[in-house]
């Protein structure tokens, strides 16, 4: 019982950090389109913001990275790639807390 105890939460922790790092992720490329990117790209980050969960996102945004593509370059398909690591993110993170909990 404690060993899957000890399981359920080294899982939580894992997809909680995995979550946090892409929403500042996020939080960071939506401040480098702030500055440097067009509407088009900056209405997209915002987009993937809105799927964050609200309790996670904060004005810290020291983990994260710039979405960039192999090239260096934010685009729609770096932003793209993100959003579904965030996605991804928040499905695990609330599938480990179910199993924390089961």
């Amino acid at each position: 019982m404690r060993a899957r105890i000890a399981l359920a939460i080294s899982a939580q922790e894992s997809t909680s950090l995995s979550m946090t790092s892409a929403i500042a992720s996020a939080q960071k490329t939506r401040d480098y389109l702030d500055k440097n990117g067009d509407i088009d790209m900056q209405d997209a980050i915002v987009i993937v913001l809105k799927h964050c969960p609200s309790e996670r996102v904060s004005k810290n945004s020291n983990l994260g990275e710039i979405a960039k593509d192999k090239k260096g370059n934010v685009n729609m398909g770096s932003i793209a790639a993100l959003h579904s690591k965030i996605i991804k993110g928040v499905a695990n993170y609330q599938a480990a807390q179910v199993w924390r909990r089961g």
